[in-house]
């Protein structure tokens, strides 16, 4: 059975519900059908076309500056920046394409740091180099270019991205939102020690405080809104918080280190468990088998066996995977049981149902 907004407004006109438990219903009943639809066949087509777009938008940002010239490229972003946002807010009004509505305000998010850039060089604020060493040289090595003058860019992202979402409540918007943020710490831990560039491993401590950031905001989010924010904010968390670890315990370091990091991936498997948050299941399996493929090349890295090893290995992951899928529901209704209380009722409520 469909349920419209006139059916609700009719239940309203007969004084079934009053207005505002009106509002709240259909409210609750988008939400669920947002969440339902994320990974539907027309959902992956809005993704794939969004995509495609941002495809373009890199070629613009990489071309288009020197062909458009600053306000050229301004301009023309602007233009898209509006249709996106115009045509977004469209859809989302109505019912069934609230899903493409929302990728296309989350690209009019996206395409705002671009349009920032072609302003600031229009107005000849941006550092002036030739274009094919700035090219090179913001293609390899991102921090070489002095930090202040992206900060424009990543604030007017993270502006945009809150505008939106006071706005539409879509959880894609998180991306742009919590990349801009990333970036946007890592400038500012530049500017603040007065570097023009951070070492490798600053820069990954700096990554790993605000995955860990990112992955409590997500946690809370997952507790305190119906509504799936909670999803990209851990995706983009794990990508923070796992980057940095390989950098900090695996290379260069000593034989605890990197025990500690197969530690820390196995307790990412334990908690996609316990959050029923496939995300960590996806980090923490590689982390862990970047750890095992590590220990086996140290050992069988001169002899024949090493492809026979590393199957075997594949085989045995690959069976566990069988095991926990046949027995995943007695799996973590056995973990929900052995934990106290307070921690059961600190999870998100979804997780909290088990059998009595």
């Amino acid at each position: 059975m469909n349920l419209s907004r006139e059916d609700l407004q009719n239940a309203v006109d007969r004084h079934i519900l009053n207005q505002q438990q009106a509002d709240q219903l259909w409210e609750m009943l988008m939400n669920r059908s947002l969440a339902e639809s994320r990974f539907n066949f027309a959902s992956v087509i809005y993704y794939l076309g969004a995509f495609i777009i941002l495809a373009a938008m890199i070629w613009l940002a990489s071309l288009g500056n020197e062909q458009l010239g600053g306000f050229g490229l301004f301009f023309i972003t602007l233009a898209y920046t509006l249709l996106f946002a115009s045509l977004g807010l469209y859809l989302w009004n109505q019912t069934i394409y609230r899903v493409g509505g929302g990728v296309l305000c989350a690209l009019a998010v996206c395409t705002v740091p671009l349009m920032i850039y072609g302003l600031e060089k229009g107005l000849g604020f941006w550092p002036t180099f030739s274009f094919s060493h700035f090219d090179e040289v913001a293609y390899r090595n991102y921090e070489i270019v002095s930090h202040r003058y992206w900060l424009t860019l990543e604030v007017g992202t993270i502006m945009a991205a809150l505008i939106a979402l006071y706005f539409i409540r879509f959880p894609f918007i998180m991306v742009p939102l919590l990349l801009a943020l990333w970036f946007l710490t890592l400038d500012a831990v530049a500017i603040l020690q007065g570097a023009e560039e951070l070492s490798n491993r600053a820069y990954e401590w700096v990554s790993l405080l605000f995955g860990m950031g990112a992955l409590i905001t997500a946690y809370i989010l997952d507790k305190r809104v119906y509504q799936d924010f909670a999803f990209w904010a851990y995706l983009i968390g794990l990508m923070a918080t796992s980057g940095s670890l390989i950098g900090l315990m695996m290379v260069g370091t000593n034989e605890w280190l990197r025990l500690g990091y197969a530690c820390i991936n196995l307790l990412f498997l334990f908690l996609a468990i316990l959050l029923n948050r496939q995300s960590f299941l996806v980090f923490g399996a590689l982390g862990v088998f970047a750890y095992l493929c590590y220990l086996v090349y140290g050992v069988f890295h001169d002899s024949l066996l090493f492809p026979l090893v590393l199957s075997m290995l594949g085989v045995g992951v690959i069976y566990i995977g069988i095991l926990y899928t046949k027995h995943q529901q007695t799996i973590q209704q056995a973990l929900l049981w052995c934990l106290p209380e307070k921690i059961r009722k600190a999870l998100p409520s979804h997780q909290t149902k088990f059998r009595e």
